[in-house]
C-alpha cells in the first residue's frame, strides 16, 4: 500500500511541477522479472524510475539510508534491498538475486550520483550473468538541474526518462565488461 501510494505521488508531484515525460515505456516487460539498471544524477532518481515504471519493482539503496529513523521504515515498507556502495557488497547482491527469482529489480550501477558512465561497478554485471535475465536501461535527464547534487532545494525544470530493452550482452564477458556494455547503452540513449 505504501509502495502504491507513493508511486502515484511522485508520478503526480514529477508530472505537474518538473513537466515529467517518459518514452519507451513499452519496453518493459509486462510479465517476467528483468533488471532495470539507470544512470544516477540526483537523489530524484530512484523516485522518478519508479513512478514512470509500469510494473511493481524492487530498488537497490545504499545501506547508510537505512540509518535514517524514518527513511529506514520507508525502505523497508517499499522493499528496498540493501546495499554496501563499498566494500564487500555481496550480501545485498546475494539478496537482489533472490528477489530477481519473484520480481523485477531497479538498480544504479553507478553505486553514488555521477555523470561518469566510466564509474559503472561490476555488481550489475553480476546479477545480470548469474540471473540471465532480460535487463532494461533508462536514461534519466533533467534531474540534475531539478535537484544537483549539494542543492538543498529543487528547482522546476523539466525532467526526461527513456527506457530500452538492451538486446545484445555477451554474457561470457566478465562482470565489469557486462557493467560496461550497460553504460554504453544507457550513455547512447
Amino acid at each position: 500500500m505504501v509502495y502504491n501510494i507513493s508511486k502515484y505521488l511522485c508520478y503526480i508531484i514529477f508530472k505537474f511541477f518538473f513537466k515529467l515525460k517518459v518514452e519507451g515505456v513499452e519496453n518493459i516487460p509486462k510479465e517476467g522479472n528483468f533488471i532495470l539498471a539507470a544512470n544516477h544524477v540526483s537523489h530524484f532518481d530512484p523516485p522518478v524510475v519508479g513512478s514512470v515504471c509500469p510494473r511493481i519493482i524492487r530498488t537497490m539503496a545504499k545501506e547508510e539510508l537505512f540509518s535514517v529513523p524514518f527513511l529506514s521504515w520507508y525502505l523497508k515498507q517499499i522493499k528496498s534491498i540493501r546495499v554496501k556502495r563499498t566494500g564487500n557488497s555481496v550480501v545485498g547482491l546475494r539478496e537482489a538475486l533472490k528477489v530477481l527469482k519473484k520480481e523485477p529489480v531497479l538498480l544504479f550501477p553507478q553505486g553514488t550520483r555521477s555523470a561518469d558512465y566510466e564509474s559503472f561497478k561490476g555488481g550489475v554485471g553480476f546479477l545480470v550473468k548469474k540471473s540471465g535475465l532480460p535487463v532494461i536501461v533508462a536514461k534519466v535527464s533533467g534531474t540534475d538541474k531539478a535537484f544537483p547534487k549539494g542543492k538543498r532545494f529543487p528547482r522546476f525544470t523539466g525532467i526526461f526518462v527513456k527506457f530500452s530493452l538492451v538486446s545484445q550482452l555477451n554474457f561470457e564477458d566478465d562482470y565489469a565488461q557486462i557493467a560496461a556494455q550497460i553504460a554504453d547503452a544507457i550513455k547512447t540513449l
